[in-house]
């Protein structure tokens, strides 16, 4: 059995919900409530953003989570280091937008 439908719009940003929230989408999915609360300590307690790493949560439905939802919003886009001390840096949301930080 599936615990989370492939269909769904791909790669969801489970960072953006809270944990009430991520109970009623893994509840909307068939998947127990206790998933999420595990699937939360992971996040919020142990700020563990992998989920191979969810060592207590069943391997398949590890597979389903990385491949529904991500645990990143931003990602590196580019990083310079000039002589100068101080170094920049670019990060954009996953969605392709653009967002500067020095």
């Amino acid at each position: 059995m599936a615990y989370f439908d492939y269909r769904r719009a791909p790669l969801k940003a489970l960072l953006a919900h809270t944990p009430d929230e991520l109970r009623a989408e893994f509840a909307s999915a068939g998947t127990p409530g206790f998933r999420a609360a595990q699937v939360a300590q992971w996040l919020y307690g142990r700020r563990v953003r992998d989920f191979a790493a969810m060592a207590n949560l069943p391997a398949q439905l590890r597979g389903e989570l990385a491949a529904s939802w991500r645990t990143r919003s931003l990602e590196l886009s580019r990083s310079t280091a000039p002589p100068t001390a101080r170094a920049s840096s670019c990060s954009r949301p996953v969605d392709g937008a653009n967002a500067s930080r020095r």
